[in-house]
């Protein structure tokens, strides 16, 4: 073999294996996250492309919501009787699905004015709730304060305490009565009969007051404050009129359904007020639909928003509704609607759904989960196929784009004005009922906030209910760091309190695990390692297939190449002298073509083979032997394996 073909092979090797590398480091970087939301988008087109109609009636809705697609399936399978135009299920007619479907048309520009009259006339009055009259002054020590309230042909005569407890001058008529313990003569009560319930209240006092009413679930004794509260000087009057429905099916309140509906009719700017008590009082009773979410988006109130907070995996960044009848994918996806606009838990989410739970093919779970979790969480992302256009600034993009710096990539500039010209114009995404100003209804906003003309309230800790922990402590409850006065280091603690680190356990996180309420398909229970919330360990199954020994390999033989290269020399001598050796026993210095035999008995052993003299034509001179290589083999070797290192 000659000098040159050794050369070219080990040339040949090296470059083989550099390629390689370039090959496989480009594939360790992985996607970016641009790349898997688009990836994201790719799956689903794939899977409702030819075939909306084979794919669950919700799931079409963000289909068309995300892909712009199955728009025809949605407006086939609408039900139109008469002037009623709605869409049904296996269970009859729907309110969730038809405040979905109208959610997907509308924004596709399809007229749904129809379906959401419909929509509105499907309301009752619920029987659940226990309705009281509050009428509060500032009464002077020693002194009281008259008034009356009438309804209908009734006027009651009142009489407001020192101790702000309320005395009957005269009987409160049919609708009227003292509040029992443990609101004992606090309040006036409101007989739940349907005359009552539908009774308009007008209050007057000798001294200046404020009127509202309050509400609670029957058999409950948590009382909610109405958000509408009147005051009127000494001899005013204020009127109040309760207003309380649920959506219903069936002549049955149908609350998951009512959630659905009131969000989206809010969306649309319908004013849903009168369905607020309804849908507070009955959360505790369906824990299952995630109703913090909704309310939050609904309310502003910063209480549902902790709550929500409060069920989010605080290792993995993903929800689970508690008694959940859905998948984490899709709970995850509602809490994502109540916190649009947000950071908190928000950012964690994503990165849980990015990182961990992405399928190859890049969906998450079903076809619905898919839909719902891109419209929750990336609603403005600009879907380009497997084309994406990366940008740091407008000019990096083609005419009629603009580089969308949240995502860094180019969209379409037609549907970014449309989308956020909210926050463009300089105003605010939010709930309409948390608007402190006007709502502008000709701006848009992401589903399901509204455009008003002034910014949110930021809150202390101590408005939101909690105490701040300064570094060092940590909160035995739900953090929140919305307050606006917590500082680095610190964090706001609601419904908890601040304690001192407890002494580290065996904790499932640290050996790889996840904590869940149940594990996954690919995971076991451990239940060995600690999880908060007596939540469950769930330890990854060994898998045979996934390992990387052949980068060892890989590496190993870039190694033996590398030294190749620096010893060649060397090599070169050792390569003639195993090539020498293989021609037979003429060879200088080789040995017998077989050992030699044991002498015959008797005879003395012999000490050596015989000799063999080559003739001295046949005599090779002397090679030289290549000057010895001094411990500087050993740091280029190192050198040069370090330089391939960076």
């Amino acid at each position: 073999m000659s000098l040159g073909f050794m050369k070219r092979g080990l040339a040949l090797s090296i470059l083989f294996l550099l390629v390689f590398s370039l090959v496989f480091v480009a594939s360790v970087e992985g996607d970016t996250d641009v790349d898997k939301v688009n990836n994201a988008y790719s799956c689903l087109a794939d899977r409702v492309v030819d075939s909306c109609s084979a794919i669950p009636a919700d799931a079409r809705a963000f289909a068309l919501l995300t892909v712009d697609d199955c728009k025809e399936e949605i407006i086939a399978d609408k039900i139109v009787s008469g002037t009623d135009e709605y869409w049904s299920n296996s269970d009859g007619q729907s309110l969730k699905l038809t405040a979905q479907s109208i959610l997907a048309l509308s924004s596709a520009g399809v007229d749904t004015e129809a379906s959401e009259k419909w929509l509105l006339n499907q309301n009752k009055s619920p029987n659940v709730i226990d309705w009281f009259l509050e009428i509060d002054s500032g009464v002077a020590p020693g002194e009281t304060v008259s008034c009356t309230v009438e309804y209908g042909t009734t006027t009651a005569l009142v009489t407001i305490n020192e101790d702000k407890t309320l005395s009957f001058q005269s009987g409160g008529g049919l609708c009227l009565s003292l509040t029992a313990s443990p609101f004992t003569n606090y309040f006036l009560r409101i007989s739940n009969t349907q005359q009552c319930l539908d009774a308009e209240y007008t209050i007057s006092c000798d001294s200046s007051f404020l009127t509202t009413f309050l509400f609670k679930k029957q058999g409950s004794n948590t009382l909610q404050v109405s958000k509408e509260t009147h005051a009127e000087s000494a001899g005013g009057f204020t009127t109040e009129k309760i207003k309380s429905l649920c959506f219903q099916k069936n002549q049955q309140c149908d609350y998951e359904g009512s959630l659905w509906a009131a969000t989206v009719l809010n969306y649309m700017h319908y004013d849903v007020s009168a369905y607020m008590p309804y849908l507070i009082v009955m959360a505790e009773d369906y824990p299952e639909y995630m109703p913090d979410s909704f309310l939050y988006s609904l309310t502003s109130y910063q209480e549902f928003r902790t709550n929500l907070l409060s069920l989010q995996n605080q290792q993995n960044g993903y929800w689970r509704a508690q008694g959940t009848i859905f998948e984490k994918f899709y709970d995850t996806a509602v809490a994502g609607l109540g916190l649009r606009g947000e950071t908190q838990g928000v950012d964690d989410a994503k990165r849980y759904l990015l990182d961990q739970a992405q399928n190859e093919d890049g969906c998450w779970g079903s076809t619905l989960d898919t839909g719902f979790l891109l419209f929750a969480f990336w609603e403005n992302f600009v879907y380009s196929g497997t084309d994406v256009q990366t940008c740091t600034s407008n000019t990096d993009c083609a005419t009629g784009f603009i580089c969308d710096a949240e995502l860094g990539v180019c969209v379409d500039e037609g549907i970014v004005d449309d989308n956020l010209s909210c926050d463009s114009l300089g105003y605010y995404c939010m709930s309409s009922i948390g608007c402190t100003g006007n709502l502008l209804d000709d701006y848009k906003c992401a589903y399901p906030l509204s455009c008003c003309d002034a910014p949110p309230v930021v809150e202390t800790c101590e408005d939101l209910g909690g105490q701040i922990c300064v570094a060092g402590k940590t909160c035995a409850g739900t953090v929140d760091n919305s307050a606006s006065d917590v500082d680095f280091g610190e964090s706001c603690c609601i419904g908890g309190s601040c304690v001192d680190p407890t002494p580290k356990e065996d904790s499932c996180t640290d050996f790889n695990g996840i904590c869940d309420t149940s594990c996954d398909t690919g995971y076991t229970e451990d239940s060995s390692y600690y999880c908060p919330f007596n939540d469950k360990c769930c330890i990854k199954k060994q898998s045979s297939g996934g390992s990387y020994w052949w980068i060892w390999i890989l590496l190993i033989l870039i190694v033996f190449v590398v030294l190749g290269i620096v010893f060649r020399d060397r090599l070169k001598i050792l390569w003639v002298r195993i090539s020498s050796r293989g021609a037979g026993s003429s060879s200088p210095g080789g040995r017998p073509p077989f050992p030699p035999r044991s002498p015959p008995a008797g005879m003395p052993p012999m000490r050596g083979g015989p000799r063999t003299m080559a003739p001295p034509q046949q005599m090779r001179p002397p090679m030289r032997k290549p000057a010895p290589r001094g411990s500087g083999d050993v740091d280029d070797v190192l050198r040069k394996l370090k330089e391939m290192g960076k």
